[in-house]
């Protein structure tokens, strides 16, 4: 029985602006409530059963939200097939073939972090740029 990695492949939040329940497919950075257009910063990233991790807990006092794993997946070792759970549970079956074996890890899978180019300033060059050798002279 090999042992497989859950990972989380879906996160609810609620916005602190309007109260709106919101689902992200990916653990992102930011997220954006369709409803009030606010973004918000993710503080924290929680799996469903963990401590204070609630379906709608905001951050109080952070400023962000929240994400807390909803949907989990599996590759089956034996069959290779994604399979997906509700929660975070000590052993998993495949749905295509049947096999059954134990979860030894729980996991959430960050969105990339895309690279931000570094801020840059265009240095005009002055009108008139006097001859090194005359500054030399004085």
């Amino acid at each position: 029985m090999e042992p497989v990695i859950l990972t989380a492949t879906g996160y609810d939040w609620t916005c602190p602006g309007c109260g709106k329940n919101n689902y992200e497919g990916k653990n992102k950075f930011e997220v954006n409530c369709p409803k009030c257009k606010k973004e918000w910063t993710v503080v924290e990233v929680k799996h469903k059963g963990d401590p204070d991790g609630q379906l709608g807990m905001v951050a109080s006092g952070q400023g962000g939200v929240i994400l807390t794993a909803c949907a989990y997946s599996f590759d089956c070792p034996e069959c290779k097939e994604e399979n997906f759970v509700e929660k975070p549970v000590g052993q998993v079956k495949c749905q295509s073939c049947k096999y059954e074996t134990l979860v030894k890890e729980v996991s959430h899978c960050r969105e990339e972090r895309k690279e931000r180019k570094p801020a840059t300033r265009i240095i005009e060059k002055p009108a008139y740029q006097p001859d090194c050798r005359q500054i030399a002279m004085f």
